[in-house]
């Protein structure tokens, strides 16, 4: 790369073809980062030096990164425009954002070489401190291939992010809809988003302006990761009322800095690490309190802020999205373990309840023996609830096994005689119902199924589908 002189010489426009005089006392010297293109009309001199020893013989292009519509001459000689400049909107086409203008060898000398540029930006919808990024010659490339090269190692997470996404929604629909898993699922399409907003620079030459909304998008995928980065932390550790107070002050102080804050990349920073370090103070106080799970939070975030401050100004680029792959993985953990021990909890509780209703049965059973009606050929039998041992079916029919060690045949399926059935009857196979009040022991067989010992009569066969259900059944 061929870098021009340390310092530009910038003059208004008066005319978009006469080259003004740069030693005119309304020019003025200073650096390419300073030249500030946005709303105004400008003519800038530059200079840069290529070797005595001749003209590089590859195709040299001269690179101009900016909010600028802009036309090019090397050496007095025209070489190119990019959209075109003009003294007000109306007059100017928007330029691409990232162009490579290609200077042509016949043009090119040894020693000093002189390019003169005219620049406008009549089309920025908002103000940037250095509208101007990049002003260097070197082999010609195509400006988006050198741009994209920055956010290869990022793009690698894209595709991780993406399935991510769909299993936290598979999730959040299929897990009795547990709003943790809806904020994850937010939170990794905010990060996907940015990334891929970031990544567009180098995917489509777009003309100036998007620049601008490229930015704000960027800040407010920054904004959003941290929002719902400070509702999983706070969920953890606090109630309802303390999970609006944290998420609403760091929203609050996030977007007070965002506003008041020079700087774009600052901006999406800042919006990050509000949020962040937020949560990491609630994870501290929580860790002083002894809540369990909070060191690992404490430890992660902390992670996290490390690699923000050793990324510096690379981070948004590159470190941002695998440090956020390592949180995003931290909390699915967290929250997947959370949702198993609730789902261990509601199982106990469902047993327990499952176990007080059997009581509650057997009870009113002693005090008051239920009484079944069954349809025989011809007549219809009552029968006390207890004297039935199984139910088997047979087609149209059910062959009930009684405790006096005869059978009856009902006239009706084994699915509608279920239904009538109480809770003390447990469906063990397609074919049969047990009263489990009879039932000595569960012999498991190698092939995954089973066979229940009854007081009376035959064994029974178990299915391997219903098989841990019968053993959790019977205790």
């Amino acid at each position: 790369m061929l870098w021009p002189s340390e310092t530009v010489t910038v003059c208004p426009a008066s005319s978009l073809e006469n080259h003004p005089d740069f030693s005119d006392r309304g020019c003025r010297e200073t650096d390419i980062w300073n030249v500030d293109t946005q709303k105004q009309t400008l003519w800038v001199r530059m200079t840069f030096q290529l070797p005595e020893s001749g003209v590089p013989d590859v195709p040299l292009g001269f690179y101009l990164f900016g909010k600028a519509s802009s036309r090019v001459w090397l050496n007095g000689e025209a070489v190119g425009s990019n959209g075109t400049p003009g003294f007000d909107r109306e007059n100017e086409i928007a330029g691409a954002m990232d162009t490579v203008f290609p200077l042509p060898q016949r043009l090119l000398r040894k020693g000093e070489n002189e390019i003169v540029l005219l620049l406008s930006g009549h089309h920025s919808l908002i103000h940037l401190n250095s509208p101007l990024h990049t002003a260097v010659i070197g082999d010609y490339h195509s400006p988006q291939a050198i741009v994209l090269d920055g956010y290869m190692l990022s793009l690698l997470t894209l595709g991780a992010f993406i399935v991510a996404i769909f299993y936290f929604g598979v999730l959040f629909f299929s897990e009795g809809r547990q709003w943790p898993y809806l904020v994850l699922m937010v939170l990794t399409a905010s990060v996907t988003g940015q990334l891929l907003v970031e990544a567009s620079r180098g995917l489509i030459a777009y003309t100036y302006p998007w620049q601008d909304v490229r930015l704000v998008l960027i800040i407010a995928f920054s904004f959003l990761f941290g929002l719902c980065l400070a509702l999983l932390v706070s969920a953890r550790f606090t109630n309802l009322r303390g999970m609006a107070l944290w998420t609403a002050g760091g929203a609050t102080l996030a977007l007070i800095l965002i506003f008041i804050l020079p700087g774009f990349d600052h901006k999406a920073l800042v919006a990050i690490m509000v949020f962040t370090m937020a949560s990491l103070g609630l994870s501290v106080i929580s860790m002083i309190r002894k809540k369990p799970k909070a060191y690992g939070h404490v430890l992660a975030l902390v992670a996290f802020l490390a690699l923000i401050l050793l990324g510096e100004g690379r981070f948004l680029d590159n470190f941002f999205y695998f440090a956020m792959a390592g949180l995003i993985l931290f909390l699915f953990v967290q929250q997947a373990r959370a949702m198993a021990r609730e789902r261990q909890l509601r199982l106990r509780e469902a047993e327990t309840a499952r176990k007080l209703e059997l009581a509650l049965d057997q009870a009113r059973e002693r005090s008051a023996p239920q009484v079944l009606s069954f349809k025989s050929p011809g007549k219809v039998e009552r029968l006390p609830a207890q004297s039935l041992v199984r139910c088997s079916g047979a087609g149209d029919y059910v062959e009930l096994f009684l405790a006096d060690g005869t059978t009856q045949l009902h006239s009706g399926s084994l699915n509608e005689l279920e239904e009538t059935l109480p809770s003390q009857f447990l469906r063990v196979h397609r074919s049969h119902i047990v009263n489990i009040g009879y039932v000595t022991a569960l012999q498991r067989s190698p092939a995954g199924t089973g066979d229940l010992e009854m007081s009376v009569g035959d064994p029974v066969p178990v299915s391997r589908r219903i098989l841990p259900k019968v053993r959790e059944a019977l205790g």
